[in-house]
């Protein structure tokens, strides 16, 4: 009796099980199907679930882009796998999904950046307990005007005083000029000091997560069209 044949896959590199894994099942691979095979493929001490996208993160990301300094570059590639683990990419190729996540990051990346940069406000790293800062501000008035005074007495003769302005027939006169001009500079400088209590570097960390969260929140959805669809 004829022993059944069974089809083997040569122990080679990962990606050509990976495409043998595409031919048997049409539907594109899962991210954590990748990681594993990139992770664990001909390795006798197999990488845990958890730290699939730690060791492998520079396997997916092997391109160049620009990341703000404010961001770890690993933390935020790890972040990225570990939040779509569980999606099916949306190309029948790792390199195609390669291609196309970085340029949808050369697409996106200047408009997150600048909130990343926004992060260095938060100040988490202060050492001190009492933060002092230089209050200055300088502002300047200017006042101007002028005044006249033009008393007149005229004794006579009353008939011929058509324009009493032109001091003709005039007795007594008293004119008085005066003229304002003052320009001044103010300036104004204050010290403000801020103390934080321990309580307030807790709020001010929690506000800064939240913000960051929010950040990274919204970069998902942008990198969703990259993925095919929940795993069943």
């Amino acid at each position: 009796m004829m022993e059944k044949q069974i089809w083997r896959l040569k122990r080679t590199q990962p990606v050509n099980q990976l495409t043998a894994n595409f031919i048997m099942n049409p539907q594109p691979p899962t991210l954590y199907s990748l990681l594993n095979s990139l992770a664990n493929y001909d390795s006798e001490v197999k990488t845990k679930i958890r730290n699939l996208a730690k060791v492998t993160h520079d396997r997916i990301f092997d391109f160049d882009y620009v990341l703000s300094d404010k961001i770890n570059k690993e933390d935020f590639e790890i972040d990225i796998l570990n939040h779509f683990i569980e999606r099916r990419i949306g190309f029948e190729t790792l390199t195609s999904f390669q291609l196309h996540l970085e340029n949808k990051l050369h697409e996106i990346l200047p408009y997150y950046n600048i909130m990343f940069d926004a992060l260095s406000d938060y100040k988490l790293f202060n050492t001190g307990e009492v933060i002092e800062r230089d209050l200055t501000s300088n502002s300047t008035s200017n006042t101007s005007g002028s005044n006249i005074a033009d008393l007149r007495y005229s004794k006579y003769p009353q008939n011929q005083l058509d324009d009493i302005s032109d001091g003709n027939y005039v007795t007594d006169q008293n004119y008085n000029t005066t003229s304002l001009d003052n320009n001044t500079d103010v300036d104004v400088s204050t010290k403000e000091l801020i103390k934080r209590s321990p309580v307030d570097k807790m709020k001010l960390y929690e506000s800064y997560l939240k913000t960051k969260n929010s950040i990274m929140t919204k970069l998902y959805k942008d990198l969703d069209v990259l993925f095919y669809q929940l795993v069943d």
